[in-house]
């Protein structure tokens, strides 16, 4: 047995915005190349200088990806959470494709968090804190 035989497989290794990214696969693209054009649209909000002002971790009984899920729309919230319905402000999502990435938001929402949902049919209040 060499040494060779027992170091670690080599991996592709670049950094975007603060984030180090690792590629198993030696004939990946590059990434600047698979981030484009995601970069041009999000530079504005300059990642790598953002830290975190706290954090919280939760163990959910759960596959992860099943947690991750619900993070990656916002449909599901009025049927599944109806107790945000008089505080959740507007949960009109627009999705947006950017080649082979993508993202939703709230963009076009009328009401801010604190709001009731406009089809709840209740007045916006004078005072949404």
């Amino acid at each position: 047995m060499t040494d060779g035989d027992l170091r670690l497989t080599d991996v592709l290794v670049d950094t975007w915005g603060g984030f180090v990214f690792i590629n198993m696969d030696p004939d990946a693209e590059p990434l600047a190349k698979f981030l484009d054009p995601v970069p041009e649209i999000t530079n504005c909000f300059e990642f790598e200088k953002m830290r975190y002002r706290w954090y919280k971790s939760i163990r959910l009984p759960c596959n992860w990806k099943v947690a991750l899920e619900a993070f990656n729309e916002g449909y599901h919230v009025a049927a599944t959470h109806p107790q945000l319905l008089d505080v959740a402000g507007d949960d009109v999502t627009r999705s947006f494709s950017y080649g082979r990435h993508g993202m939703f938001g709230y963009s076009t929402a009328t009401r801010m968090i604190g709001a009731p949902l406009p089809r709840t049919g209740k007045p916006m209040p004078e005072d949404v804190r």
